[in-house]
């Protein structure tokens, strides 16, 4: 029998689901498998967390190297409804760092002027700052964003096989250099 403890903390709707998947007779072994299945998850995440920083740096480094974009590509790149969450919050946190001004302090206080101040220091500081300065801003947001703001990227609305105006297929054997052939050519059916 099961200690009565561990079924209240996991809850016995979530075991029962194991117990009725699996068609076990009692919680003990639904326990054990919720437990295997815990374990198994665990040993995923670091090739999850390499796939992720692989992918972000290969579609920053290729989206860098089309010439009308550079290191401050992402409000160019992204169509308005796909910008990152997280993009507003990190872009104003490296945007605060360039001004003696409390941006924190305008945004909380919802200041009339706070998103026209903000683009202005945005726009000086950084835009028409040093490379160094836009290399900091990169980073900053590619380090911070997460995997679904990079998948994305991968969907239908970034390519045009036609005309090659958006990322793909222009970036396909800078970012995916080791797609050759009917796999080049099939890489963003499989995503959409």
């Amino acid at each position: 029998m099961l200690d009565t403890e561990i079924l209240d903390k996991i809850s016995i709707p979530r075991l029962t689901k194991y117990k009725d998947a699996f068609g076990f007779p009692e919680y003990e072994h639904a326990y054990a498998v919720y437990t295997w299945n815990k374990i198994l998850a665990g040993a995923f995440t670091p090739l999850v967390q390499s796939i992720e920083v692989s992918l972000r740096n290969s579609i920053n480094q290729g989206v860098m190297t089309l010439p009308e974009y550079g290191w401050l590509w992402f409000t160019n790149v992204y169509r308005s409804k796909d910008l990152p969450r997280d993009f507003v919050k990190l872009h104003h946190h490296i945007v605060n760092r360039h001004t003696q001004l409390d941006l924190d302090a305008y945004k909380e206080n919802k200041h009339p002027d706070y998103k026209k101040i903000l683009d202005i220091i945005y726009e000086k500081k950084i835009r028409k700052g040093t490379p160094q300065i836009k290399r900091a801003y990169n980073q900053h947001i590619v380090g911070n964003l997460m995997l679904g703001s990079w998948v994305v990227l991968l969907n239908s609305d970034y390519v045009d096989n036609t005309n090659n105006k958006k990322l793909w297929p222009n970036l396909t054997s800078i970012v995916f250099p080791n797609a050759i052939g009917m796999q080049k050519d099939n890489l963003f059916k499989m995503y959409n």
